[in-house]
């Protein structure tokens, strides 16, 4: 399964269901830091990634609206 910055085999998911959570960003650190900590398999980029902002995120209105979406 790929989380965009992040990849984990099914099993993790079989293993380790996700904490009932809706309308938040960021959830997949529970399994990141599960996942080292229990020593289970995964993968995760070094973070030399380039994130793309609209035009209208960029603005301060932009981003608190992204902020505040859901």
């Amino acid at each position: 399964v790929d989380m965009c910055n992040i990849a984990l085999d099914h099993e993790v998911y079989r293993r380790v269901p996700l904490p009932p959570a809706t309308d938040t960003i960021g959830s997949d650190y529970f399994l990141i830091h599960l996942l080292h900590d229990a020593g289970m398999p995964g993968v995760q980029h070094n973070r030399h990634i380039v994130n793309f902002h609209t035009t209208e995120r960029r603005t301060d209105d932009g981003f608190v609206a992204y902020q505040l979406r859901f």
